[in-house]
């Protein structure tokens, strides 16, 4: 078409071909295409995860060759006025070839890498060990590095962090094997639990997650605790026991020069105090208990929306004093959602109760979270009167079972301080 000088038509297959070289490089990036026929949709997209393509068009002639192409998708079918020079379209051309040779270049990278783990593999022993549903630090043996590049970016991205460390990975391994058809399909997914010391913002702190949660794969997922810099430092120097622990114990993915002068052998956490933890946890329990019980005794005479907002005070209360007992660590957010999922790494078994992994029992879950967030500011919420009996049974077997959990802790924790004295 461009030796014909149907330059229309040129620039309609060009940008068939960059969309089509764009989502294949976002493919081999993070396993997971963007679905979207803007050529700068994807550009911003891939250049979070490498500075080669996301210089790709880094000046205005680039840039508006790129958009003129990225209107050639749907004018040139339906608008008989579309026209380009043949200078941008050059410039469009060059474009598409750089992506190319990027792709050529990060495959053949990507091989050598193949092929040398697989070289090692066969030469190590046959050892296997089972790390599914792995609720400790991560091994890193186990987990695909490229996931921590991945997250790394997202999270510069959106803000200028002065520490990353991982304090919990969570891994689920599904295998699918239906032998009428033949067919077999395997499915890992991956959780990290990620504490952020941050010095700027770009973006409201609420919806940070959710944003960093837009640019991994699907099978990919990040809870988030995030503190101020500042505040984190002050803490920290008075010997906080969840922040020293992150240094001592988590796995640092970025530290800026402030936070690497930190001498860890000089400071000393405090000791636990076993009996004024326990009574914080009594204090948290019998507030849900508290708020919770109205629900039994007067339910005929309480509105469904007002059960709802019990329920998600009830669930708050209860786990915020399963992070503060375990993790010894008080959220910026009282969020359900993320508080829930720092209670699926400390106590599994009781966050199972809700079944959030089932997209079902989520989205009736979601009417608690939707609840805690609406309850007090709109007159005109209205809670869903379907799912409110299954829900308040689960409130309950989740608040016991978190009881149980925790009584479990306090012994365990007693056992070990009883051995130290003696020794």
């Amino acid at each position: 078409y461009f030796e014909h000088k149907n330059y229309a038509h040129a620039a309609f297959m060009l940008h068939q071909a960059l969309e089509l070289a764009f989502r294949t490089s976002e493919n081999i990036l993070v396993v997971e295409d963007k679905k979207s026929h803007s050529l700068k949709n994807h550009i911003n997209y891939l250049r979070a995860f490498d500075d080669r393509l996301g210089t790709l068009a880094d000046n205005n002639e680039k840039k508006q060759a790129l958009e003129k192409i990225n209107k050639a998708y749907i004018d040139y079918r339906y608008h008989f006025d579309y026209f380009i020079d043949e200078d941008v379209l050059e410039t469009a051309y060059q474009i598409a070839i750089n992506t190319l040779n990027w792709i050529y270049d990060y495959s053949n990278l990507l091989y050598e890498e193949i092929r040398v783990k697989l070289t090692i593999l066969q030469n190590s022993n046959n050892e296997v060990e089972n790390y599914k549903n792995n609720n400790d630090i991560y091994k890193k043996d186990y987990c695909n590095s490229n996931f921590r590049d991945l997250i790394l970016n997202a999270i510069e991205c959106y803000c200028t962090p002065a520490l990353v460390a991982c304090f919990g990975y969570d891994s689920d391994y599904h295998r699918h094997h239906n032998a009428l058809q033949r067919a077999k399909k395997d499915h890992i997914t991956h959780s990290y639990y990620i504490f952020v010391a941050y010095e700027t913002l770009n973006g409201e702190l609420n919806n940070l997650t959710q944003f960093i949660a837009g640019m991994l794969p699907n099978n990919v997922s990040v809870t988030l605790a995030l503190e101020n810099s500042a505040v984190f430092s002050k803490q920290f120097s008075k010997g906080h026991p969840f922040f020293l622990s992150l240094l001592k114990a988590g796995d640092i993915w970025l530290q800026n020069t402030s936070m690497a002068n930190i001498d860890l052998e000089s400071i000393v956490a405090p000791q636990l105090n076993l009996d004024y933890v326990r009574q914080q946890w009594k204090t948290r329990y019998n507030n849900a208990r508290t708020l919770y019980l109205p629900y039994e005794e007067y339910c005929s005479a309480i509105s469904i929306e007002a059960v709802y907002s019990m329920l998600s005070q009830a669930l708050e209360q209860v786990c915020l004093g399963v992070i503060n007992t375990v993790l010894q660590y008080k959220p910026q957010r009282v969020n359900l959602t993320f508080l829930m999922q720092l209670c699926k790494l400390i106590v599994p078994d009781a966050y199972f109760i809700f079944c959030l992994d089932h997209q079902d029992q989520l989205n009736a879950f979601k009417n608690i979270t939707e609840a805690q967030q609406e309850f007090r500011y709109n007159a005109n919420y209205k809670g869903n009167p379907l799912t409110i009996i299954e829900l308040q049974k689960r409130t309950k077997t989740f608040i016991e079972r978190c009881n149980q959990e925790m009584e479990s802790y306090f012994e365990k924790i007693s056992s070990q301080q009883l051995v130290e004295q003696v020794e």
